[in-house]
């Protein structure tokens, strides 16, 4: 019995520390999807505003 409780402690916190490690990596590529799309729209943004202002 005691050691059935040992290897499901043992078991559960290693997946708890996966989960943790792929949450915060998952988080991270996210956060550099994120600003990768946020910096290109705002690249897009300047350049479609240059453009009218050298026309005229």
């Amino acid at each position: 019995m005691y050691n059935e409780v040992v290897n499901s402690t043992i078991t559960g916190a290693l997946t708890t520390g996966q989960a943790l490690f792929v949450s915060t990596t998952s988080r991270i590529l996210i956060a550099l999807t994120v600003a990768g799309v946020v910096l290109s729209l705002i690249y897009v943004y300047t350049a479609m505003r240059k453009k009218p202002q050298d026309n005229l």
